[in-house]
């Protein structure tokens, strides 16, 4: 009788990036591949991949290239690289590895995933590594692909937050290396949740201080330099020991949210989608690379109320460098510091630790200063000479059944940001040029970030825009809306008086604003939520037109009210027309400020 012999598995390696080397095993195991690991780059990695590449390459294709020379030496029988069709080098750099590998004698099998084929990119790596096409098996090990790359992203965000507080340097980084053994070691989904709740408990026996001064500052840049430990010689364990909590703007999950997880699958607004809307005042289109992301970033950290942030690149990346030469001049509207570091292979570590302390010591300083001047201010502030009569909110919840949750949250003050204030701007300039010199082109128009109380009312926090085509309607076609009106609604949308349900529209909203038309009827506008405008999703303006004040009533009677101003009714009223059609504006009473 003749024993069958087993089948050897054949052995496929990938670069090392971060820990993106266990989602990678873990979904080669599901396919029948044996993942193999090569040794965490190194200084020799770095030597191998120097020795054999060209002078000006940039830093990640020499640390690639050493990985896959250290995995064929291995034994490794693939190495598998990632494509991308873009205008960055990364596209070239798969056939540069692959002739250079061939030069060196390396007889091995080289297999390509295109990055923005989407899972169906990634459908026909398994099957070229397998020589099969089973639809189950593969689409399941691309689900737990994914699923791997968001649990170790949640677990770096952990890691990140204890290792800002920690009491004793180095154990936060112990608990999440064993934890991310656990991930390791994941078979399928349920295993998966299992190791990440492990993992996360592991992680929270790091003993901390809550009380620590901490600083927080984003990471963005050149992808694989943000993620990958040596390449950014372990930027943020440094941080981590001067009490920063760090958070990388970049990571392989937003990633996947923008290029591989379908469009139906994808909650709220995307990175790239985000760093077309927020780049758009300093860079309006793709120059390769992350530079674009990078500069949507800063903007971004900016409005946060970051403490800072920092951009590492490569050296000679031509990307980055134009992203870096267009900081200066956001400087001037983002008021937050900002550190560039570009590293090679001859980065000292010295000098290098020495920029982050200096960094950190002056972000420290400055926001002691913010804070002891928040202090002094509120210290100072003179005594009102009056006291605004309060509301009686019982009586009108009561008089219409609705509970306290109905009004806005009054202790958040709307402070536009400097980059709000340039959007804005640029908004009016907009407007008045269309109603100068009218054209039948549509154009988008932006008005800035919604604003808070009307996420408060169930917006998400996207963009608002609008087009020419609606302001064109509204100003003349007997809308009797004011031009002066249009180019205030974003100043107005900061402080509406109520926000309804739409009756005819199930996904709108509308707004009540505090401005009257030109037959003194109150102003409202009409916001489709979330709506896809140019590939990216937006709070979109519909229309605006006034109201006579008993259709707002009725709506208030009917159950449409979500969101009430107290502090603006009292005020609408008393402007709001002649005295023969509403009451007198008693301000103990709200019920009786709402016209009979």
């Amino acid at each position: 009788m003749k024993i069958k012999k087993e089948k050897k598995k054949i052995k496929v390696t990938f670069p090392h990036m971060g820990t993106i080397y266990i989602a990678w095993a873990v979904a080669l195991r599901r396919v029948g591949v044996e993942p193999f690991v090569p040794p965490y780059t190194n200084k020799k990695t770095l030597s191998l991949g120097t020795k054999n590449s060209p002078e000006a390459i940039c830093l990640p294709y020499k640390l690639i290239l050493g990985n896959f020379i250290e995995a064929i030496e291995g034994g490794t029988d693939y190495v598998a690289m990632i494509a991308s069709p873009g205008i960055c080098r990364l596209g070239e750099y798969g056939s540069s590895i692959k002739n250079a590998l061939k030069d060196l004698g390396y007889e091995t099998n080289y297999i390509e995933l295109s990055l923005y084929d989407g899972i169906k990119g990634m459908y026909k790596c398994a099957q070229d590594l397998t020589g099969k096409n089973n639809p189950f098996l593969f689409l399941s090990a691309i689900y737990i692909l994914i699923r791997t790359i968001f649990v170790l992203d949640d677990l770096e965000t952990a890691l990140s937050y204890y290792r800002a507080r920690e009491l004793r340097h180095g154990d936060a980084e112990k608990h999440f290396n064993k934890g991310l053994k656990y991930v390791f070691e994941a078979k399928n989904i349920k295993e998966l949740k299992r190791a990440k709740q492990k993992a996360l408990a592991e992680i929270r026996k790091t003993e901390i201080n809550p009380e620590r001064e901490v600083l927080h500052v984003d990471l963005t840049g050149e992808i694989f330099l943000v993620l990958d430990y040596f390449s950014n010689q372990n930027i943020e364990r440094e941080l981590g020991k001067m009490g920063v909590q760090t958070r990388r703007s970049l990571t392989v999950g937003s990633f996947l949210k923008d290029a591989i997880i379908p469009k139906i699958f994808r909650k709220g607004e995307t990175h790239l989608q985000r760093a077309f809307r927020m780049a758009k005042p300093y860079l309006m289109r793709d120059i390769g690379g992350d530079a674009l992301e990078c500069v949507s970033d800063v903007a971004w950290a900016s409005e946060k109320g970051k403490d800072g942030i920092i951009h590492i690149s490569p050296f000679t990346c031509m990307p980055e460098i134009m992203s870096q030469n267009i900081f200066p001049s956001m400087r001037e509207n983002c008021n937050i510091p900002i550190l560039t570091l570009i590293m090679d292979e001859q980065t000292g570590k010295a000098g290098y630790v020495t920029r982050l302390e200096a960094f950190v010591d002056l972000m420290r300083r400055r926001k002691r200063k913010e804070e002891r001047g928040n202090r002094e201010e509120k210290a100072f502030k003179p005594d009102l000479c009056f006291e605004k009569p309060e509301i009686n909110e019982e009586n009108f919840l009561k008089q219409f059944g609705y509970n306290e949750s109905v009004y806005f949250d009054e202790n958040y003050v709307e402070e536009l940001t400097e980059v709000q204030k340039l959007i804005i701007k640029k908004y009016k300039k907009k407007v008045e040029n269309f109603i100068q010199n009218p054209t039948k082109n549509k154009k988008q128009l932006n008005l800035g970030i919604t604003p808070n109380l009307l996420i408060q009312a169930g917006l998400e926090q996207l963009p608002i825009e609008t087009s020419t085509k609606i302001i064109d309607k509204v100003i003349n076609k007997k809308h009797f809306v004011k031009p002066s009106t249009i180019k205030k609604l974003p100043k107005l949308l900061t402080k509406p008086i109520a926000v309804f349900k739409s009756k005819t529209q199930k996904n709108s909203v509308v707004v009540l604003l505090k401005a009257m038309d030109k037959e003194n009827n109150p102003i409202m506008i009409v916001i489709d939520k979330n709506n896809t405008q140019q590939k990216y999703s937006v709070n979109f303006i519909t229309s605006v037109y006034g109201k006579k004040r008993n259709w707002f009533k009725n709506l208030i009677k009917e159950g449409f009210l979500i969101k009430l101003n107290k502090k603006n009714i009292p005020s609408w009223l008393q402007d709001f027309g002649n005295p023969s059609d509403s009451v007198r504006v008693n301000k103990l009473n709200l019920v009786n400020a709402i016209p009979k």
